[in-house]
């Protein structure tokens, strides 16, 4: 019997879709898959690093360039419509461009790319973003986007359905799986050799990233004294990193790891792969939400208070000696995981 043949897409807007869909691989990995994959920008440098043995794609890439803090991201998805429409087209495209080069593959997954799915293909859509966090006036777009979500076979939630972490950003009438979170993270006892210090995680979208960088490495040290930095990019910085500090670019998962345990509490974006890995290793955290995205600010308003986690915007900066620290979330991932993929696989003709 030939090996499956995967072909998986991922949206590059930072690198959490990336770094959770490196758990979905690696288990495909390990069950005989043959697993082709497609990203852009960031994302697709971090997955060479992390898988150098695998076939890769460049694919359009959505382009959204993100308004100055303060400004409206509902005025700038308007104004971006029409990138958007051009960039769900231009996976269209490629994707029938792909499968008259090299033949339809088994399967399709898609980390958040609503048009990387092919019609005669089982077709699997990971999101945890299943209801835009949009006005009432801007409901079309809703409406759309659930007529993307609809031509896929199956939905996959890479949230703890005890939990529901993804709150009512996953609420939908379509069918769902649960995948559990999904965390490229090991669990890992505390190094002798690392002391205990925060660290921050400066992620995200560029220029809100690098904007983040500049703005907050002065009042951080001023306000708490040494960190530890994993800046997601490999871009030199603008701003000069206090002499105590230690700093890496885009770390692997076996770098961030023990830096993550070793961390009294966590500064970082309210990115949903962020705060999957932090649920899972029970970390107390300040969440700032990149400025003007709806997911994060409503993520971070929501989990205000639970968890240990703060949102930066109404607590300002912690008092962390008076936070009890927070307990881990069971790791069920496996299990879960492994039986949507069993099933999915099991329908390969």
């Amino acid at each position: 019997m030939k090996k499956p043949g995967v072909l998986y897409g991922i949206l590059n807007w930072g690198l959490g879709h990336a770094t959770r869909s490196s758990v979905v691989i690696e288990s495909l990995i390990e069950k005989g898959c043959h697993v082709e994959v497609g990203c852009s920008g960031v994302g697709l440098e971090w997955l060479k690093r992390r898988f150098p043995d695998l076939t890769f794609h460049e694919l359009p890439d959505p382009g959204i360039t993100y308004q100055k803090p303060g400004g409206s991201f509902s005025l700038a998805i308007l104004r971006q419509a029409l990138n958007l429409q051009k960039w769900l087209q231009a996976d269209q495209a490629w994707m029938k461009n792909y499968i008259l080069k090299n033949g339809a593959p088994d399967f399709i997954i898609s980390d958040h790319r609503p048009a990387f799915q092919a019609k005669k293909i089982p077709s699997a859509l990971i999101a945890h973003q299943l209801t835009l966090p949009i006005p009432f006036w801007m409901a079309a777009a809703n409406v759309l986007h659930n007529w993307y979500l609809s031509r896929f076979k199956e939905l996959w939630l890479p949230d703890h359905p005890e939990e529901n972490l993804s709150g009512k950003l996953s609420r939908t009438n379509l069918p769902k799986r649960y995948l559990g979170y999904l965390s490229s993270l090991p669990v890992v006892s505390n190094s002798d050799a690392l002391s205990p210090l925060p660290l921050w995680i400066i992620s995200g979208p560029e220029p809100l990233r690098s904007h983040w960088e500049n703005e907050m490495t002065q009042k951080l040290e001023e306000r708490y004294g040494a960190f530890r930095v994993v800046r997601g990019t490999s871009a030199p910085p603008k701003v000069t990193f206090p002499s105590n500090w230690e700093v890496i670019d885009l770390a692997t998962p076996s770098q961030l790891a023990p830096f993550l345990s070793a961390s009294t509490w966590v500064f970082c974006r309210a990115g949903y792969s962020t705060l999957m890995d932090l649920r899972l290793h029970g970390k107390p955290a300040l969440l700032d939400p990149t400025p003007g995205q709806p997911e994060q600010e409503s993520l971070a308003k929501d989990l205000h208070g639970h968890f240990g986690w703060f949102d930066y915007r109404k607590s300002g900066f912690i008092d962390w000696e008076s936070v009890d620290a927070p307990k881990k979330a069971s790791s069920s991932v496996p299990s879960m995981l492994d039986s949507v993929l069993n099933d999915w696989l099991a329908l390969q003709p």
